[in-house]
Formats: structure tokens, C-alpha cells, sequence
């Protein structure tokens, strides 16, 4: 055998050797540790599924039970509702006439700016 015979045959046996090689996936697959849980075990790792409705008003036994954080952003949300309502003149006027004073109508924040610019 001379040099060139030997040398092709080293290549065709590194050619081969690709063919060998551990690359990828085999088989399309990628486990997950949930995979091999039964329904029980899947249930207890999930946990409990809560929807809290922060839009509407809500019984206090209720408010209690929510976690700190989601109070604090139920009150704020209810806070923003009704400064939005509070804001708009002819509820204001209403709830002003209610409580008995007629005479009394706030300004809106716009017309204070403009009373205070001299317009």
C-alpha cells in the first residue's frame, strides 16, 4: 500500500466515523419532570387556582382572604374608579345636592387653573 492508498483510506474512515457521532437529538423528545407524575402528584405541585375580581366591590370576609399585595391593589384600583366618577362635574353637583349644599359647587380642576391664571 503507498502513501496515497493510505491516505484515502484514513479519510474514508474519519468520513465514516460522522456517521457515529452522537449530534442532536435522537429522539425528538424533551422530558419534563411532570411527564412521569400521576394526576395527584400533578395537582398537589400546581396548587390552587384563585380569580379575584378587582373591578367590583367585594364582601370583607372576602378582601380578608386575598394576600396583602392584591388588597393593596384592589383598594388603589377602587380609589382610581371613584376619583374618576368624583372628577366628572355632574355627578359632583349631584352628590353636592345631595348632602344639601345647593349653593356650593366646586370648580373643576380646570376652571381652578384657569381662575388662578387670570383667564
Amino acid at each position: 500500500m503507498n502513501d496515497f492508498d493510505y491516505e484515502v483510506m484514513q479519510r474514508k474512515r474519519l468520513a465514516r466515523q460522522a456517521f457515529h457521532r452522537k449530534s442532536g437529538s435522537k429522539s425528538k423528545k424533551c422530558p419534563m419532570s411532570t411527564d412521569h407524575m400521576t394526576r395527584k402528584q400533578w395537582l398537589e405541585r400546581c396548587g390552587e387556582s384563585v380569580t379575584y375580581q378587582l373591578g367590583k366591590p367585594m364582601p370583607w370576609e372576602e378582601f380578608k382572604k386575598m394576600p396583602v399585595q392584591i388588597q393593596k391593589e384592589y383598594l388603589l384600583d377602587r380609589i382610581r374608579s371613584r376619583k374618576a366618577v368624583w372628577n366628572r362635574r355632574s355627578y359632583r353637583d349631584e352628590a353636592l345636592q345631595l348632602r344639601g349644599d345647593r349653593d356650593q359647587v366646586l370648580p373643576r380642576e380646570e376652571d381652578a387653573e384657569g381662575s388662578a391664571r387670570g383667564v
